[in-house]
C-alpha cells in the first residue's frame, strides 16, 4: 500500500486553548502524532475538544485514523493534560 504525503502540520497545545490542527477535502487516511502529554481530538466543525469531550490520544503516540471511520474534515485538539504538547496530523491519499 502506497500513500502520498498531502499535507502536514504542527501545532504546540496547551490545556487553555483548543487549536484547529488540520483539515483536508480528501484522504485516505490521517496520521496523528502526539508529543510528551495526551490530547483530546475531534473530528467535525461542532465538537471543541474540552474536559470529558473528545477522542484521548496517549502521549508519545502516532495513530492512524482511517478516512472511512473518522473522514477527512477538521481535527481539532485540546492539551488533555496539565502541560503542553505538540501535535502533527499527516493526510496521505
Amino acid at each position: 500500500l502506497f500513500a502520498t504525503l498531502a499535507t502536514s502540520s504542527q501545532r504546540l497545545l496547551t490545556t487553555t486553548n483548543q487549536s484547529l490542527v488540520g483539515t483536508t477535502t480528501n484522504c485516505a487516511a490521517r496520521s496523528v502524532s502526539v508529543g510528551s502529554n495526551a490530547v483530546l481530538l475531534t473530528f467535525d466543525d461542532k465538537d471543541i475538544p474540552s474536559g470529558g469531550l473528545g477522542h484521548l490520544q496517549g502521549a508519545s503516540s502516532t495513530v492512524v485514523y482511517k478516512a472511512e471511520e473518522y473522514g477527512c474534515g477538521t481535527v481539532k485538539a485540546w492539551a488533555a493534560d496539565n502541560g503542553t504538547s505538540v501535535v502533527t496530523i499527516t493526510a496521505n491519499n
